[in-house]
């Protein structure tokens, strides 16, 4: 387990660089993008994460609880998955249903049907990551977890700046980069705990 010092300092650091990247990243992104794909990217997103963490109920809230409490959390985990595969497929189910009865426009107005797909699985990956995030933090593995942040942020902000100058940065390249990024950092963090 880390010390509180040394978790502090890395979250800190690890902040700064976010903000860091995240200033560089959003002249790209919001030119790139431009104001229609800008918006869309961000009414969807918050749409389908304000959904996810309303299906959740909280209750990752329970799961970093647990998690920090117990020696052994491997059960409490194994069973929170499948409780999560649960709501993504439900969540799967609302979109598909929305869209064949003909309420998308309605719901997502002037969002491509592509666009609604894509951005469900990345607020999805998105919170996943979060949930994960916390379990790690609630393990004592901060230090490890911000490492890996750093490095992603890195990464991603690269390789976005890299495909805005190459002119191949649009809503679609935009949403996969980010879907790539969660899940490419989730993975890893799994695998390093």
């Amino acid at each position: 387990m880390d010390s509180v010092t040394k978790r502090y300092i890395y979250k800190l650091a690890v902040s700064a660089i976010t903000i860091g990247c995240s200033v560089i990243s959003i002249g790209y992104v919001s030119r790139s993008l431009g104001p229609e794909g800008y918006g869309v990217y961000g009414f969807l997103f918050s749409i389908f994460t304000s959904l996810a963490v309303f299906a959740e109920m909280s209750s990752s809230s329970a799961l970093v609880n647990l998690t920090a409490r117990r020696a052994n959390p491997a059960p409490v985990l194994v069973y929170y998955s499948g409780f999560l595969v649960l709501l993504f497929l439900s969540l799967l189910l609302f979109v598909a249903g929305a869209l064949f009865c003909g309420y998308a426009p309605l719901l997502w107005p002037n969002c491509p049907e592509w666009a609604i797909w894509l951005l469900l699985c990345c607020a999805f990956s998105s919170r996943l990551f979060n949930i994960i995030s916390g379990v790690m933090d609630s393990r004592g593995h901060t230090v490890r977890l911000e490492k890996i942040k750093f490095w992603q942020m890195l990464l991603l902000t690269s390789i976005l700046v890299l495909l805005a100058r190459a002119g191949g940065l649009n809503l679609e390249s935009y949403t996969l980069l980010q879907i790539g990024g969660f899940s490419f950092v989730t993975i890893v963090t799994l695998v390093s705990w």
